[in-house]
């Protein structure tokens, strides 16, 4: 898979995801949806923000998670540690994991969120 190196990389990635994305924001309701995020600064992106956050979306997709909200977010401030993925129940505090690699991303879709386990 290609690396991420620049503004124009980023963008065609945004270009790839974003239909999918607008459908679920236009459903969004955050009060009965997970929201699963991951961290895609710069930092996440030279640790494999970009192969996670694609197989935490394919893996919510293939369960066909309706209620579940896969989004990038910016960066985590903690670079040592990228990318960093959050699980938010409704009404419950984040859980938080380090270090998710794609392996690690699909066990948080089929333990955590499928499985409700915060």
């Amino acid at each position: 898979m290609k690396k991420v190196t620049s503004r124009e990389d980023l963008n065609a990635l945004k270009a790839q995801y974003r239909d999918s994305v607008l459908m679920r924001l236009l459903s969004y309701d955050s009060l009965n949806r997970t929201e699963v995020t991951v961290t895609m600064g710069e930092c996440g992106l030279k640790n494999g923000a970009k192969d996670t956050l694609k197989a935490l979306f394919n893996e919510v997709n293939d369960a066909k998670l309706d209620d579940v909200s896969v989004i990038a977010v910016v960066c985590g401030g903690n670079c040592a540690e990228e990318p960093i993925v959050q699980v938010i129940f409704p009404g419950k505090e984040p859980v938080t994991f380090k270090k998710v690699d794609t392996q690690k991303a699909k066990e948080i879709i089929n333990q955590h969120v499928k499985g409700g386990k915060a």
